[in-house]
Order: C-alpha cells, then structure tokens, then sequence
C-alpha cells in the first residue's frame, strides 16, 4: 500500500477488509484543506510481485486531496473514501500517481487486483501506469483483474493532462478484465494484452507492434488500431466478443478464428 493523503485519513482497519471489487469509491464526507502527494511505485527488473491470498493485491496506490483514505469493516464491507472534491485545490497540488513495471506483478488470490492505482480530490488527478518491454501484469486463478486506473475526471477539463497507461511488456487478464479505467485517460499499447478492456472514457491505441487477445468486451472511446487485434483470445473458435466504442479506425490486423468443419 502506498498512500499520500491531505486533510487527514489514510488506511483504517486492513484491507483485506475491503472488497475493492464491490466498493463504492464516495467522496469525503466533510471537506478538509490539504493536498495529497504525488506517488512514485517502481517495480524493478529482476523483482516481482506475487500474491495468492483474497484481497492480496499486488499494488495499491492512492492521492487523495481534502481527506480520504481506507476505511475497513470486519465483515468486510469497508469502502475507498476519495477525496471531496476535484480541482479543490490549488494547481500545485497535482497528486499524480505512478506506478512503473519493468517487473513482474501476479496475483491469484479471489477479489485481488495486480495494481489498483487512484488519485482523487486534488487538481489534476492522473495517474500513469507504464508496464515496460520484458514485464507482465497478470491476474490468474480467481482474481479480480489485473489492473485498475482511477483517476479524477470523467470529462475531459481543458487544459488539464490526461492519465496515460503505456503498455510495451505484457498485461494479461486471465481471471478478470485485463484493464478497467473508469476516467479519462490514453491508453497506448505496443506490447501484448489479453483479456476484458473496460474504459469507456479513454482512447484505446494499438500501435504497429501491439497485440490484443480480446475475451468478450471491449469498451472504449475510441479505438486506433495499426496493430492486430484478435477477436477472442488466441486460437479461440466461435468467440462472441462485444466492442463498444464511439470510434473505431483500424488499418491494422483483424483476426479471428474460424472452423470450417
């Protein structure tokens, strides 16, 4: 757990109290100045990260500005408390989260998710995920997924960054989606994904070298792809898969597998 948190909170309980998969992220409940930090987690080459237990999350990193945190229940129904409000503070109170990969990060363990990233309450809200050449990010046996981006804005304020999520190693959803971002944010893949992709506010790009393996949904914005994009996972046969988008432009590779018996 990696935490930055202005006007007062932080993790209450454990959380393993805390189904991330069910929990509502609310707002503070009473406002309180303060900003929440920037947030720097690197995983180095050679390192890894594995976990097997429930709730066992690979990383979790939160900025939260005017107070929040982590709030536990013993029956586990705690909740993520968010921050107040967005932009309530001044513009050097940017509370960026980062999480680089050049690792690995697994997780198998039932509700667990390999990184759960979110930044809220302060001005700019990003968060930026880079998983590099040669890394995976992988949820398997009965995971929750594999990566989750929160970041501030569900539109888009002008003149304010957007979360940027560079995938160049390997992000691989086998228990659960792949990628859910519920925010604004691009997503450039030049490396492999497998699984669900769940961001209906970001723009979605696989460039030349990039790979997806779709399960049975994609949601997206919009979708750029100069790369190959397999319907279903690989070697899959008759496998219904829904792209949900507001643009789709391809002039790369689209497959998908056929049985003529």
């Amino acid at each position: 757990v990696a935490q930055s948190i202005g006007g007062g909170g932080g993790l209450i309980g454990a959380l393993s109290q805390i189904d991330l998969t069910q929990a509502v992220e609310r707002p503070s409940f009473i406002f309180h100045a303060g900003a929440g930090g920037d947030i720097n987690v690197d995983v180095q080459a050679g390192s890894a990260i594995t976990t097997s237990g429930q709730r066992a999350h690979g990383i979790f990193a939160q900025s939260a500005g005017q107070g929040g945190g982590l709030y536990g229940h013993a029956d586990g129904s705690g909740f993520v408390i968010a921050g107040s409000g967005n932009a309530a503070c001044d513009a050097a109170c940017t509370g960026t989260v980062t999480v680089n990969v050049e690792g690995n990060v697994v997780v198998t363990g039932a509700e667990s998710y390999g990184i759960y990233a979110l930044s809220r309450g302060n001005n700019t809200n990003v968060v930026n995920i880079n998983i590099a050449a040669g890394a995976t990010v992988r949820s398997d046996g009965q995971a929750a997924g594999a990566l989750v981006v929160s970041g501030g804005y569900d539109t888009y304020p002008s003149g304010l960054p957007k979360s940027q999520i560079s995938i160049a190693g390997r992000l691989d959803g086998y228990s659960g989606p792949a990628l859910i971002v519920d925010s604004i944010a691009n997503i450039v893949n030049t490396g492999f994904v497998t699984g669900d992709i769940l961001a209906s506010n970001a723009v979605l790009q696989n460039n030349p070298t990039g790979t997806i393996f779709t399960n049975a949904t994609i949601n997206a914005g919009s979708i750029l792809n100069t790369g190959t994009l397999w319907i279903g996972t690989h070697d899959a046969i008759l496998q219904q898969t829904t792209i949900n988008t507001g643009l789709f432009t391809s002039t790369g590779y689209i497959v998908a597998g056929v049985d003529f018996v």
